[in-house]
């Protein structure tokens, strides 16, 4: 197994636990598989899903094309030691200790890494359709901070 932390920062030499109230301080990190899920900018929305073909989706608003377009990420690899699973099926991983990362790598052109990676990209107006589909579904999926994305509109009467 190999776990990762992506950020837009090329110069971290250690990844010291961080609190998110209420939880305790932990360092996270996301496995292999769910990768792709976080080679966007930080705060970017999205709403990725697995359906059945296999070939995950990852579906973000159109205004972030440009942020996304612009955005060198660096793929941190982490030693595995001192990390437990937190959730499964997000691949989501933390440590309570200080991490010192194994390698890095740059990611200057995330679309590009998306297509490499064999992910379906949607681009759409508003991920609300999306998210309540996913959520719904009873595929595995993420909504990944969605307190950024567009508000939702109100169906009409």
């Amino acid at each position: 197994m190999r776990l990762f932390h992506v950020s837009d920062s090329a110069h971290i030499k250690r990844f010291q636990p961080r609190e998110r109230h209420p939880d305790p301080a932990v360092v996270w990190a996301i496995d292999e598989e769910h990768l792709a899920n976080y080679l966007l900018p930080r705060d970017c929305p999205r709403v990725t899903f697995l359906p059945e073909s296999g070939i995950r989706v990852i579906a973000v608003e159109s205004g972030w094309l440009d942020r996304i377009r612009s955005a060198t990420l660096w793929i941190y690899e982490v030693p595995v030691e001192t990390f437990t699973l937190l959730d499964a099926n997000a691949g989501y991983f933390v440590s309570r200790s200080e991490v010192m990362p194994l390698a890095h790598h740059p990611v200057a052109d995330v679309l590009s890494e998306l297509v490499r990676r064999q992910i379906e990209l949607r681009i759409v107006p508003s991920l609300w359709p999306i998210h309540d589909f996913a959520v719904s579904s009873g595929l595995e999926f993420s909504c990944i901070r969605m307190r950024n994305a567009q508000p939702r509109i109100p169906e009409a009467p």
